[in-house]
């Protein structure tokens, strides 16, 4: 092992002044580079700012997206169950009763068909009396829209009032 120690040493000699001129300019380069290598760990620190603030909160970035998705899939199952229980009752409804209210009733058409037919339009003015008569029944209407009330008749009718109190 003493040729080991030989060959390093003549490698050494040899090889010393070249590396000497590269540790130089390895040095020398660091020192220039430094500014701009300080500048770019700014800059990156910089742009990674907003990244440090949303790791901050990550937890709870992990619960919203979590609580979103069970919110929403949730809301989908409660929408489902219920359009489905409501179509269901409807349908069960309309079996059960459904013979029975066509029997009382007639079908929806003969319904709409039927009003329409009896009820006068109420812009008609030669059917006024009528639309009255349709929707209420008699003809009440027709003395109140003639009669007209003035002042001297209720007048007359708190004279009329007072004076039977006062014969008793």
């Amino acid at each position: 092992m003493a040729w080991l120690s030989i060959l390093r040493g003549g490698f050494n000699a040899l090889f010393y002044p070249t590396l000497y001129l590269v540790r130089w300019a390895y040095t020398l380069l660091r020192i220039l580079t430094s500014p701009l290598v300080a500048l770019g760990y700014f800059a990156v620190h910089i742009i990674l700012l907003p990244l440090r603030i949303l790791v901050k909160f990550e937890a709870l970035f992990a619960f919203l997206a979590i609580a979103i998705l069970a919110g929403i899939g949730l809301g989908l199952i409660l929408f489902g169950t219920t359009t489905i229980t409501v179509e269901t009752a409807d349908r069960l409804v309309k079996f059960v009763l459904g013979t029975a209210a066509r029997k009382f009733y007639g079908s929806n058409d003969d319904l709409l068909d039927d009003t329409t037919k009896t009820t006068p339009s109420a812009s008609d003015p030669s059917t006024e009396d009528d639309y009255f008569t349709a929707w209420h029944g008699r003809q009440a209407s027709r003395d109140l829209k003639k009669a007209a009330l003035l002042a001297d008749t209720i007048v007359e009718e708190e004279e009329a009032s007072r004076s039977s109190s006062h014969s008793r």
